[in-house]
């Protein structure tokens, strides 16, 4: 069932290469909405996408000077999640199925320490 908290994540996404066609995707698998628009740390790196709770998220293409040939704050960005535990992709490289398999199942593992939790604070 697909969570309705997607159609304002889609709404308002940028245009990136690949972006909306897996947002869509992911919303028609019922996954649950990511945060959209997060930013990491002080420096308030941003991800297009973000399930912060799995430290996965979606992040936009690189987009190099044409000088240098790099994008050294996509460059920054990326380094910042990688040394924050997150993996981060853009949408083109992201596989719509391991993306779904991550959130998913780290979803069902959180859903399962809540109520294990509960449980034990109602002994």
């Amino acid at each position: 069932m697909r969570n309705p908290a997607w159609d304002e994540v889609i709404e308002f996404l940028v245009d990136d290469p690949g972006l909306p066609a897996l947002a869509r995707t992911l919303a028609d698998r019922g996954l649950p909405a990511p945060e959209a628009g997060y930013e990491l740390g002080a420096a308030a790196w941003p991800a297009e996408l973000a399930w912060p709770a799995q430290r996965v998220g979606v992040v936009l293409a690189h987009r190099p000077d044409p000088l240098t040939k790099r994008d050294i704050d996509a460059e920054q960005r990326d380094q910042a999640y990688r040394e924050a535990g997150w993996q981060v992709r853009t949408a083109t490289e992201w596989d719509a199925n391991e993306l779904a398999e991550m959130v998913s199942s780290d979803a069902e593992a959180d859903a399962d320490r809540a109520t294990n939790d509960h449980e034990e604070n109602e002994r």
